[in-house]
């Protein structure tokens, strides 16, 4: 390159470290004009336009990069991130991949990899991409502290706490390393020091969304709702959160609702969207003319349980009679409970809402009467469709089998999804359990209404089939982790959402044979109550 072509490279470097990127990629522009052979120029160039926001060409410029320059570590190195940010995964994991080859001390590369990974769902590749990392750069603080997330995912809590304690120490003053061992040890019920983390994050950025969002659900599980409400609101204000739904109305702020009108759009899963219409009544007994955008399996149930409310099933983009028409107020789901559910006493005695089917449930109490033959109708979920990480949800078929040998009681399966291995693992145990082909609650949530209603009692584990029951009123027990989830509390028996749903919490978590052993001895205590 001419001493020319080495002053307007430096010159167009200046512009790019002076945060200058438009001119810098102007600058790198001109340069490849005269030598489309200039690697540096199209490294540079793809960093700058990376930095802009514009995907595609940081893309096409790496790549322009990679060919000239094979074996380039910065080059692969940050081709693999633009891939990433265009969403193409598996090409970013080979190009930091080759970066990691290319210069094992390369921390960043193998930091960047594990979490490309992680992503892909390969989460023991991204535990040994991130471990060769650590060995040729010990106590490197980025990769300490994606090996913790990628641990903690895994459901190794011991290792990722251990991990995380180790990334916060050399990473004092980074928030997100701060902030994910805040929220390894409120995962694992250690709130108040959870609370310490989160607080440390915000006096560094009070601004930071995502603390302020664990922060509140440390305080959703400890009961202290009125603060916890507060903190969850800033769930929208994270980038990777799904967005708020595009209605132009104010957001509701708890004023008077008499003669106003109100729409409230549900957010989040089916479980979630039922935990909380356990307020929807409380803005019809004020006199709000209520709309209520759903999950379109809801929308019969709704339509019935809250006659005068309107009910639209929700879609993308909403409904055009909901884009069209002027409300006083709109408010996602979540949010009602900062106004509506400030205090333990702000709670119902948690009366059930939901009504179903009465013609349906009639047909399905008469054929499963039949089948029980005088025994108990118990409907029976064993797994979560959500698990969290470190906290499994979902109990093995073995140790539920336990419970399934009793000749008091007619098991039918509420388990959504495919179950029959399931089912097959039951009966190789001795333990039958019905399976009704006429319902299937992720297609028909009206008839799995109806079908619960028709039974005796619901034993499943914290999952969307506890919400429908307890929003029924069907009496629910439920094993629980002992590292339950916000919605369920940190202790007890009972919940604040539903009077029909009874915790049996476990000791040690993972150990399900222990609630259900408590369980099997409740039904016996029933039977000799009903003698």
């Amino acid at each position: 390159m001419s001493d020319n072509g080495d002053a307007a490279f430096d010159a167009a470097l200046a512009r790019h470290r002076a945060s200058d990127l438009d001119g810098a990629a102007a600058a790198y522009r001109r340069i490849l004009d005269a030598d489309p052979t200039h690697a540096g120029a199209w490294l540079n160039l793809g960093a700058a336009e990376r930095g802009r926001g514009r995907t595609s060409a940081a893309v096409a410029a790496l790549s322009h990069a990679a060919d000239l320059a094979p074996g380039h570590p910065g080059v692969h190195y940050n081709l693999g991130n633009a891939l990433a940010d265009a969403g193409e995964l598996d090409n970013a994991a080979v190009e930091l991949g080759r970066a990691c080859d290319a210069d094992p001390d390369f921390a960043d590369a193998h930091a960047n990899l594990g979490d490309v990974l992680v992503r892909l769902g390969r989460c023991q590749d991204a535990i040994a991409a991130i471990r060769r990392g650590l060995a040729a750069v010990p106590g490197h603080g980025g990769l300490l502290s994606n090996l913790g997330n990628a641990l903690l995912i895994e459901g190794d809590l011991a290792e990722a706490e251990t991990t995380l304690a180790a990334a916060a120490t050399a990473l004092p003053d980074v928030p997100s390393v701060q902030r994910n061992l805040g929220n390894l040890l409120r995962i694992t019920g250690r709130l108040d020091d959870a609370e310490d983390y989160f607080r440390r994050v915000l006096d560094h950025d009070p601004e930071d969304a995502e603390a302020r969002t664990l922060l509140g659900l440390c305080r959703l599980a400890a009961g202290r709702f009125g603060a916890g409400w507060d903190g969850y609101a800033w769930r929208w204000r994270i980038a990777a959160h799904e967005p708020a739904r595009p209605f132009d109305a104010p957001a509701w702020n708890g004023a008077p609702l008499a003669g106003r009108s109100i729409l409230v759009w549900g957010e989040q899963a089916v479980g979630d969207e039922l935990m909380f219409a356990t307020m929807y009544a409380d803005l019809a007994a004020v006199g709000a003319k209520v709309t209520v955008e759903t999950e379109y399996r809801l929308a019969p149930l709704f339509a019935r349980s809250f006659p005068n409310f309107h009910i639209v099933a929700r879609r993308d983009p909403p409904a055009p009679a909901l884009r069209e028409r002027r409300f006083d107020f709109q408010v996602a789901a979540g949010d009602l409970g900062r106004h509506l559910r400030r205090t333990g006493t702000d709670f119902e005695s948690g009366e059930p809402y939901l009504k179903a089917d009465l013609v349906r449930t009639a047909s399905f109490r008469d054929a499963y009467a039949a089948l029980a033959s005088g025994r108990r109708r118990v409907g029976l979920s064993w797994r979560s469709g959500a698990e969290q990480p470190g906290l499994a949800r979902s109990v093995p078929p073995a140790d539920m089998a336990a419970l399934l040998w009793r000749e008091d009681c007619w098991f039918v399966s509420l388990q959504y999804g495919d179950v029959a291995d399931d089912i097959a693992a039951f009966a190789d145990r001795g333990a039958a359990v019905h399976v009704d082909p006429t319902v299937d609650p992720l297609q028909d949530m009206d008839a799995a209404a109806a079908q619960m209603a028709a039974l005796d009692l619901v034993i499943s584990p914290p999952n969307t089939t506890v919400h429908l029951a307890g929003a029924l009123g069907v009496p629910a027990w439920v094993p629980t982790p002992a590292l339950a989830d916000w919605r369920w509390g940190r202790t007890g028996a009972v919940v604040p959402w539903y009077g029909s749903v009874r915790l049996f919490r476990m000791v040690a978590d993972g150990d399900w044979a222990g609630p259900l052993a408590v369980i099997g001895a409740a039904l016996d205590d029933a039977n000799s109550s009903a003698g």
